[in-house]
């Protein structure tokens, strides 16, 4: 899901450049947007591992 949210986001980006000039500035905000969620979607599946002690109980 967050790979499909950056591609959209890209795609949208694009598509935004494309459309005409009344719709450029939605076409930014739901590309924003999808960019956003997919990396909120990122720091609820990651950060967990990345918070917690290392495994092996080494420093870093």
């Amino acid at each position: 899901a967050m790979y499909a949210l950056i591609q959209a986001g890209a795609v949208i980006r694009v598509a935004a450049g494309m459309a005409p000039p009344q719709w450029y500035a939605v076409g930014l905000a739901v590309s924003g947007a999808c960019w956003s969620l997919s990396f909120a979607l990122f720091l609820l599946v990651y950060a967990p591992y990345l918070w917690r002690p290392r495994i092996d109980g080494k420093e870093g």
